[in-house]
């Protein structure tokens, strides 16, 4: 048996007073068993009725459908490749976006992943070098666990390159790429400190093989203190200020024909990274046999929901005697 639609939280709602319903009568009648009888096996008898009945139409509602040869149907396997990458450099410790940048940068990650949930995912993480943490990849659930475990710790060094991460999220996109590369998006996030001399080159390479770049930053004007182990990291003695640096991340989603995107105290542009990549065509990867079946078959569940609701509403117990 299978289902057009999954139970939701209206489902769960009604169940949920159903069963609250129920206890409050329930309560009701063991104060009344103080002072006069009460029949509770008539009691559990109406209680298992009703709730075999709205049972029976909460499936109905869901449209039950038992799977033939006849119901399925060929579809394309759309779907993009989208590589992130994730900028770990000591900058990122920055808290002037709380919790911190590299923390709040994992949270909205979390969220446009969780929004491409039939698409392959694999992340970067890189500062002076580029490391692959993730490969391109269905599994969400590894996918998230890589992210969550990500930490400025992990990667030596504490300045930041773009082009080590371009360069290697060009090498892993074009595996497997088809013709056009429609479906080929790259998202870079940081707080814009660059320091690379390769990365315009890295650019133009990705623009060549048809690669969408999509920069995220993330960080205040106003900036911040480093964290460091005793306090902050300083230069001739003085606390170093790291403000997000807007200007090189704009330049190369320009270059490459992607779009800039910013979170900061005031601004979070999340859903407009996840708008914007949905909005790009996906490739066709195979065809696939989906459960497609004409009519739903919620009657065999209905009919019988509907006449129990008649049998208990014709039909009464005298549940407490006088």
């Amino acid at each position: 048996m299978n289902f057009s639609s999954d139970i939701s939280a209206f489902h769960w709602t009604i169940i949920l007073l159903f069963l609250l319903i129920y206890l409050f009568i329930l309560i009701r009648y063991i104060r009344i068993s103080k002072h006069l009888r009460v029949n509770y096996f008539k009691f559990f008898i109406k209680f298992l009725i009703r709730s075999f009945y709205l049972f029976l139409l909460i499936v109905a509602s869901l449209g039950p459908h038992i799977p033939d040869a006849n119901s399925l149907a060929e579809v394309d396997d759309v779907g993009k490749d989208i590589m992130f990458a994730l900028d770990l450099s000591k900058s990122m410790n920055v808290e002037d976006v709380a919790p911190s940048r590299i923390e709040r940068a994992k949270h909205e990650l979390m969220k446009v992943a969780k929004a491409f949930s039939t698409d392959r995912l694999g992340l970067i993480i890189f500062s002076d070098n580029a490391y692959l943490q993730c490969p391109l990849t269905f599994d969400k659930a590894a996918f998230q666990l890589y992210l969550e475990t990500t930490s400025t710790d992990l990667v030596p060094g504490g300045g930041t390159d773009f082009s080590g991460a371009l360069n290697m999220a060009l090498n892993k996109q074009t595996l497997n790429a088809d013709v056009e590369n429609k479906a080929k998006i790259v998202v870079l996030v940081s707080d814009g400190e660059d320091f690379g001399d390769e990365t315009i080159d890295a650019a133009k390479n990705l623009k060549s093989e048809g690669i969408k770049l999509f920069t995220l930053g993330i960080g205040t004007k106003e900036g911040g203190k480093i964290p460091a182990r005793r306090g902050y990291l300083k230069e001739n003695g003085n606390d170093v200020q790291s403000k997000l640096n807007s200007k090189p991340l704009k330049k190369l989603a320009k270059l490459t024909g992607g779009k800039y995107y910013e979170i900061s105290k005031r601004k979070n542009q999340t859903q407009k990274v996840i708008r914007d990549i949905k909005k790009i065509k996906g490739t066709s990867r195979d065809t696939i046999k989906l459960d497609a079946p004409k009519n739903s078959q919620f009657e065999y569940f209905l009919i019988p929901a509907l006449l129990l609701l008649l049998f208990d509403f014709l039909i009464t117990f005298k549940l407490v005697k006088i």
